[in-house]
């Protein structure tokens, strides 16, 4: 089953990520929706530490949501490699 790949992002976090990147690098890809979801992250153990479960429950989703982000891209070229070399080896 495939899932939406931005299922709990915010539009203007992603949006910023996507008007500041200048290339499809991996690298840059995952550095930029990192740094997205550190503050989400951050924020949640905060919360989870003060009892606020509900506070701690949205900003582990979008943290969840923006680290996973930050490994699509790495995750597609892999599969287009793969795919690459299947070729390469039947041809």
């Amino acid at each position: 089953m495939k899932t939406y790949p931005f299922s709990y992002a915010r539009y203007e976090d992603v949006e910023k990520v996507m008007t500041q990147l200048t290339s499809y690098d991996r690298d840059k890809w995952a550095s930029a929706f990192s740094e997205v979801a550190k503050p989400y992250e951050e924020r949640a153990v905060q919360a989870e530490e003060m009892g606020n479960i509900h506070i701690a429950k949205e900003n582990y989703l979008l943290a969840y949501q923006y680290y996973r982000l930050a490994r699509s891209l790495q995750l597609i070229q892999t599969e287009k490699n793969r795919r690459t070399e299947s070729h390469r080896k039947c041809c």
